[in-house]
C-alpha cells in the first residue's frame, strides 16, 4: 500500500449475493484501483447487473470515505441506482448517500 489510504468495499447484488473489493495501490496512480470498483467489477463478472447496495469503509480515523469522481461515475452507470452506505470508523456510524447526492446532474440522471 503506497498511500496507506486502505478502503475496503462490499456489494450487495439483487440476487442476494455479495461481492467484496479492496483497493489496490501501484506506484503509477493511474493504475491504482479503489476498493469499490474493485467489489462493482467482481460483481459485473458474476453476471451481476442490479446492485442493490454499496458499502465503503477505511481505517481512517477522522471523515467519511467518499467515492472518488471516477468510482462516482461508474456507480452512476447502474440503473436503478444503488444505495450507498460510508462507515465511519471513528464512530461506527453509518450515512446512507444516493448516487445524485455524491454526482449531481451525472451524464445518466436524465
Amino acid at each position: 500500500v503506497h498511500s496507506n489510504f486502505r478502503v475496503g468495499s462490499a456489494i450487495l447484488s439483487a440476487n442476494g449475493n455479495i461481492y467484496t473489493g479492496s483497493s489496490v495501490d501501484c506506484s503509477i496512480y493511474g493504475l491504482s484501483v479503489c476498493a469499490e470498483r474493485s467489489a462493482l467489477l467482481k460483481a459485473i463478472s458474476n453476471r451481476e447487473i442490479y446492485i442493490i447496495a454499496i458499502f465503503i469503509s477505511s481505517d481512517i480515523l477522522d471523515g467519511d470515505i467518499l467515492p472518488c469522481g471516477g468510482c462516482r461515475q461508474f456507480i452512476a452507470e447502474f440503473r436503478p441506482s444503488p444505495a450507498i452506505f460510508i462507515l465511519r470508523n471513528n464512530d461506527s456510524s453509518l450515512t446512507c448517500l444516493s448516487v445524485d447526492d455524491l454526482i449531481p446532474h451525472s451524464i445518466n440522471s436524465c
